[in-house]
């Protein structure tokens, strides 16, 4: 019987320290491309026939058939599929052992951004009994790219959406403090045990309510964007309940762009 071929990554040859990440090699020498970059790419074209079906019920539903809700929340969908399919060629390129170009960040004006995510998000919200209610300074400016904040927010609401139970609120607000941006997203789950408070934004951290999600690795991507745009992400517990997880960036100065 032939001896079994196993994966390894390239890297473990001394003859492969300089192939791309997204290859790997086995043990009889064949070079493979690796399976995550695999996985990526079919995921990338499960998302392009997503967004066709999108586009198909649209077309096929007449403007009088289709209501307000409907709309907005297809609409919603193919923002969101468009959205999933930048993240995973972003991926795939970071797979390839390459990185984006960077670019300084413009000014961010922070209220219609927050806006149109608690609009986005707020109909799953409801569907748990959730209320979700935003608010802040209106003239708020963040030097920080438009996705990444995003992201970030996202990152925040969907851990308090996480541990909400019905007839929760959670509470997302922005202000402007000296020459920082701060948002805050507080909820009123069961808060942050104690024995997890300095660790909950690592990458390998599972939270021991969650059961089955890796809570640690999207508030590990909050600070990690906190700290490239010149802040920091922390969270606390709140005094009557729940906890409230911020995210802090540096604010634009006299709103340069």
């Amino acid at each position: 019987m032939a001896k079994p071929m196993r994966l390894v990554p390239a890297g473990d040859h001394s003859d492969s320290e300089h192939r791309p990440s997204d290859v790997w090699a086995l043990e009889s020498g064949e070079v493979v491309p690796n399976p995550a970059a695999f996985a990526l790419h079919d995921a990338k074209n499960l998302i392009a026939v997503l967004k066709a079906s999108l586009h198909y019920i649209s077309a096929e539903l007449s403007e009088k058939a289709k209501s307000r809700d409907l709309a907005s929340a297809l609409e919603d969908a193919r923002d969101s599929a468009d959205r999933m399919a930048e993240l995973l060629c972003e991926a795939i390129v970071a797979l390839q052992g390459h990185r984006p170009q960077k670019t300084a960040p413009a000014a961010l004006c922070v209220a219609p951004v927050i806006s149109a995510l608690a609009n986005r998000v707020g109909p799953m919200a409801a569907m748990r009994g959730v209320r979700l209610v935003a608010g802040g300074t209106e003239d708020a400016l963040a030097q920080i790219d438009r996705g990444l904040f995003e992201r970030a927010i996202l990152n925040f609401v969907d851990n308090a959406l996480r541990y909400s139970k019905p007839g929760d609120t959670i509470e997302i607000e922005y202000l402007v403090h000296g020459e920082r941006v701060i948002v805050a997203v507080a909820d009123q789950g069961p808060g942050i045990p104690e024995e997890l408070r300095n660790e909950v934004f690592e990458s390998d951290r599972t939270g021991a309510s969650s059961g089955t999600s890796n809570f640690g690795l999207g508030l590990s991507f909050c600070r990690e964007a906190a700290r490239a745009h010149g802040g920091n992400a922390w969270a606390f517990n709140r005094a009557n309940g729940g906890a409230c997880f911020v995210f802090e960036v540096a604010a634009s100065i006299d709103g340069e762009k």
